[in-house]
This record gives structure tokens, sequence and C-alpha cells, in this order.
């Protein structure tokens, strides 16, 4: 609590100690904490009164009351939102893709919602959880909002370390922000769509773009890959992917997601896939792109483009795969799509492992991170081998 009291009563260095004066007119002191209890820092405010609005009555209030917002009104350096999102983002080590992913997370959405001029040092907790509703209704996935605030928190403990302010908004124990929950990542049977579904979906696509959705359930490809694939991304009678599209306005490729710049996988690619890519560029042509890894220049041609040579992001995808379905009747009982683009991967997945191809390898070829990854998500999928198991350690322990 902050203390409001006058030195000239107790503080024997002060030099109209001792005054016994009821309203002697001396000044009045405000003495306080900053935010973090009893490992704040300690301050002190001189006034001439201690009434009124500009008094120290006032001022002890005030603090009190930014102490439950969080806010912090001692001196301190001065940064926008956005001025402390830029400061911190030069400071980190980041791939030059992962590096786009956040300056266009902030400005679009961080920046955009809490406003890019706001004082950090004035944005409560419940600023915050405004923000996660608002990820909410872009449609962001609970998993992805989770990740997107531990980055945020991430950037208000900067803060707090370079005492920008004193608290971080986004781990206030006295408002704790409510995150959507995160369900196990087990994928559902019923986001696995049948081999019917899946050429229902790519006969009644627009036509330049059933070759991505067969390269999606077909070759296990992301979206985003799937839509720089091109004749340069064979290799063998394989697909070499290395590109995917970018999310801006006017796409170009990037990196793959969990690989640095100039690194690859390569995935088994089905005859007839190789025929359907074929007959796909010499009906569309290809459009030639560059890009660059380190020092070294890659020259790609991309089979799937707009009118214009424009290549496709994952919105200009997602709104014709999502009409396809309404097309067909792919629709549940509301009228919506049953099926996400990444729904594909999981068919790709569950049709592998279904016929017995090692988990290791759908995991590598699919691209994740790790095969753990991959068992939590389709684990269950694998066909059960009990009475393998069973017979291997009889024959093992107790073959005569």
């Amino acid at each position: 609590m902050a203390t409001v009291f006058q030195k000239c009563k107790s503080d024997e260095d002060n030099k109209n100690y001792p005054c016994d004066k009821a309203r002697c007119g001396h000044p009045w002191t405000v003495r306080y904490r900053e935010n973090g209890g009893r490992s704040g820092r300690q301050r002190e405010k001189t006034f001439p009164k201690k009434t009124g609005p500009d008094g120290a009555d006032a001022f002890a209030t005030k603090v009190e009351n930014d102490k439950l917002e969080g806010i912090v009104s001692v001196q301190r350096p001065k940064y926008t939102l956005k001025a402390w999102g830029d400061k911190w983002l030069g400071g980190r080590m980041l791939s030059d893709r992962i590096r786009r992913d956040y300056e266009w997370f902030f400005e679009n959405r961080l920046y955009a919602q809490l406003g890019q001029d706001t004082d950090m040092a004035a944005i409560p907790p419940s600023d915050l959880q405004a923000f996660v509703v608002y990820l909410q209704e872009c449609g962001y996935e609970p998993r992805t909002i989770a990740d997107w605030i531990a980055k945020i928190r991430g950037m208000f403990n900067a803060a707090v370390a370079e005492e920008v302010r004193g608290t971080n908004p986004a781990a206030d124990p006295k408002a704790p922000l409510a995150l959507p929950r995160v369900s196990g990542r087990a994928v559902d049977d019923d986001e696995i769509p049948s081999a019917e579904h899946v050429w229902l979906i790519a006969d009644a696509i627009e036509p330049t773009l059933k070759l991505a959705v067969l390269a999606q359930s077909g070759a296990g490809m992301r979206l985003s890959e799937s839509l720089a694939l091109g004749p340069t991304t064979v290799r063998g009678g394989d697909f070499r992917i290395r590109w995917q599209t970018s999310y801006e306005t006017e796409p170009r490729l990037r990196a793959l997601k969990h690989r640095a710049e100039g690194e690859y996988r390569d995935s088994p690619a089905a005859p007839s896939l190789l025929e359907e890519l074929d007959a796909h560029t010499r009906k569309y042509g290809c459009v030639r792109r560059t890009a660059q890894a380190g020092k070294t220049t890659f020259h790609e041609e991309v089979a799937i483009h707009r009118a214009g040579g424009k290549l496709l992001n994952k919105s200009h995808f997602q709104y014709y795969f999502f009409k396809a379905q309404k097309k067909t009747g792919l629709v549940t009982p509301d009228g919506k799509p049953l099926y996400h683009p990444h729904h594909l991967r999981h068919f790709y997945a569950s049709t592998a492992l279904a016929n017995k191809v090692p988990i290791l390898n759908v995991s590598r070829w699919l691209g994740h991170r790790s095969i753990q990854v991959t068992g939590d998500i389709y684990g269950h999928l694998v066909p059960a081998m009990d009475l393998a198991a069973k017979l291997a350690l009889e024959a093992a322990l107790w073959a005569e």
C-alpha cells in the first residue's frame, strides 16, 4: 500500500524535523512500491499539499489503482507497442521466414487490435484477454492461439526485464488469461476423408487447383507446399519438397515449415500423380520463380498459378476448396464444409499406416519436426500388431 506522510514529522534528517504543528504547510510525501510486491522498487514522490486532485492522497490512490490494472505510473523508458515489438524482434535470432511470420502477425493482428501507438506501460491484462477472443473470431486454432500468446508473453517479459513496465499482463497471477482448451492431438476418424470424397472434391474444384488436392492427399504435402509444386520438384520419380508459397497477397516461394532455408525433404510420388502433374503442366503451363537460400539461387517452375502468372496462397485455395464441397454436398447439417484442406494429409497418413508403412517413414514424408508429433496424431491408426508380438516372443523365449 502507498503511504502518505510528512518527513518533517518522522525523518530526523529533514531540515524541518521535528515539527509538531498540525497544519505546518510542509510538503507531503507518497512512498510506494512498483508492481511486483516486495520485489518491486520503492519510490517516493513529494507534493506541496495532501488533498485535492493534484495532492498526495490523489496520487497514492492512483498508484494503487494502476497496480490493480497492471499499469506502471513511474518514470520508465517510453515505448509504444510497435516500437517495443520492433525492438524485441530485432534482438531475436530468427530465420528470415520465421521473422516474416512474426512481422505479419504483429502488424495484422497484434498492432491492429491493440493499437500500434498504445503505450507499452499501459496495456492491462483485460486487453490481452480481448485479444485472445479476437484471435478465436479470426479462426485461429486453440493450439495456434496458445503458441502466439506464449510469444507475446515473452515479449512482455523482456519489457519487464528492461523496466519498460512493472508486470507482465500476459502472466498476471491475479488475472490469468483464459485460453481456449487445446484438445488432444489424435486425429478424429471423421476428419479423414475417404478416397471417394477426395475425388469428389478434386473433380469439383477449379480445374487449375485439382493438382493441389491430389498432391496433398497423394503425397502428403502441406497446402502451401502443394501450391509450389512443379516439374522442378520431381527428382528421380520422387518429390523433392523444398518450397512453399507465402501468405502475402502477392505470394512468393519461401522455406518449408520446421526447416531452414535451402533444406528439403523427399517424398515418394505415385506414378499416377506424376502423370497428373505432367498433364497439368501441358495444359496450363508453368511460371518461373527464383528463390534464395543463403547464397544459392534456385530457379523453380511452379505449375499452380493464377491468370497473369501470380502464385496462390492458402486463402485463395481454401475459398475454392470449401466451395467445391458445397457443390458436391459434402457439408454438415448446418451447411458447413466437412473437410479442411489439412484433412487431405490425414488421408495420406492414414492410408500409408493402414498398409503397414512404418510410422517413421510417414513422419519423415509428412515433414513433422519429430516422430512424436506423428505418433500423437496418427499412432492410434497403426494396425494392431498384438498377435505378431505374441508369436514373436513365444518363439524367441519358449520355442523348443
